[in-house]
């Protein structure tokens, strides 16, 4: 079996290849592919590689930036003081790994491609940032170097600052550059976790501060082509619960959660039939709760509507979901979303009587904007619904200022 390199045998590196086989039976990168690797890189492309958006820890290495280094000398198993091998993918083996080496092993090692990167230990030995994968493959067909990228630790940082660095790096590289496997959100959130027992980060307590420190490190890794910012967020939140044992957040973005909530912790919360006298005549309505999100007014209007249509006999509590708090204080993004919605929705409301009912007031009607789902347990339990009642503020701005933010909410 040969590999397609046939045209661009300039760029590729054909790890099939006999010829790459010294004397003692081993595969090694040249001179010439190092040189080759060295010029088909833009480094001015790449500034959180070769230039001013490194890491905070790391600097590249003044001499010999890009270097090809003996495997033995890299601390790939993670006996060295700073190895982080456990936790650039706690998950183990990158999940890509097969389809990484048969893209490899078919059309060859792609010399343009950022290389590994390692950290200078000083001491004449290497401890790996990222490049996992590529060494294992490479390894399993015979090769004994690789061509890296190096940096050194800043001058005066301590121990925990170095590793600290690392962590951080390894994940970026593989988030903007690393051709052997995306980052996932499953690897960011284990980073966190590691980052926190490991002493990178230190919690506070404070749900709201703990979640802008987790959320900081969060952007700084991924950087700014990767993840949208519910999806930061959202792991941003779950990593300061882990470790929370009160100050919770939750977030509601993943489909049927707010649905499962209401099964399970709002039993209070359940459908009740309407009731029937034994010649069909009505006696009591029924009640029909559902849950939209803060985020869509106008489909969850549509959506009230229809239910209410479907159940005639029936009036339809509307309770709202926050989805993921977005904002640097969640409290305060957990009523702002809920106060706008209320307004929103009465506006709405309006707006369709003058203009299809001349303005007839809709008081009795049988749709009411019911309640929220808990999001931040500095507002209260989180087992319970929040319940809207009339708000004692008259502005946003007003609610915000006071930091009163169970105002216009009651638990049930």
């Amino acid at each position: 079996m040969t590999s397609n390199t046939s045209n661009t045998s300039n760029i590729l590196v054909d790890i099939l290849s006999n010829e790459l086989i010294e004397k003692d039976g081993k595969k090694r990168f040249t001179q010439a592919h190092l040189e080759k690797s060295f010029n088909l890189i833009n480094q001015d492309a790449y500034p959180e590689i070769f230039g001013d958006e490194i890491i905070d820890g790391l600097v590249l290495a003044s001499d010999d930036s890009i270097r090809l280094i003996d495997n033995s000398l890299i601390d790939w198993f993670g006996n060295g003081p700073n190895n982080m091998t456990q936790t650039v993918r706690v998950g183990g083996k990158n999940p890509k790994f097969k389809q990484i080496k048969a893209d490899m092993s078919t059309y060859g090692y792609k010399l343009r491609n950022i290389p590994i990167m390692v950290l200078d230990n000083g001491d004449g030995t290497y401890t790996p940032i990222n490049g996992r994968t590529r060494n294992e493959i490479l390894t399993s067909f015979g090769f004994v170097n690789c061509i890296c990228i190096v940096y050194e630790a800043a001058s005066g940082r301590t121990p925990l600052e170095i590793k600290d660095a690392i962590s951080k790096m390894g994940l970026k590289a593989n988030a903007e550059n690393d051709p052997a496997g995306d980052l996932m959100l499953q690897d960011v959130y284990n980073e966190g976790l590691n980052a926190i027992d490991e002493g990178f980060i230190k919690l506070s307590g404070n749900t709201d501060a703990d979640y802008l420190l987790v959320l900081e490190r969060i952007n700084e890794i991924c950087g700014k082509g990767i993840f949208t910012v519910d999806k930061r967020t959202a792991t941003a939140t779950r990593i300061v619960n882990a470790f929370a044992t009160t100050g919770r957040v939750y977030s509601w973005s993943v489909k049927g959660a707010a649905e499962e909530w209401m099964k399970t912790k709002g039993q209070k919360f359940k459908n009740i039939e309407p009731v029937y006298d034994v010649t069909g005549k009505l006696i009591k309505r029924g009640i029909v709760y559902i849950v939209v999100s803060s985020a869509t007014l106008e489909k969850s209007m549509v959506k009230a509507v229809t239910t209410a249509c479907d159940n005639r006999d029936s009036d339809v509590r509307v309770i709202i979901h926050t989805g993921t708090l977005t904002g640097y204080i969640p409290s305060e993004t957990y009523v702002r979303k809920i106060y706008n919605f209320r307004k929103e929705w009465s506006a709405l409301l309006n707006d369709f009587s003058f203009a299809f009912f001349r303005n007839i007031s809709y008081s009795s009607s049988p749709i009411s904007l019911y309640g929220a789902l808990p999001a931040v347990e500095l507002l209260g339990e989180m087992k319970y619904l929040k319940r809207f009642i009339t708000y004692t503020v008259t502005s946003l701005d007003d609610l915000i200022d006071n930091e009163y933010f169970d105002d216009g909410l009651e638990e049930v």
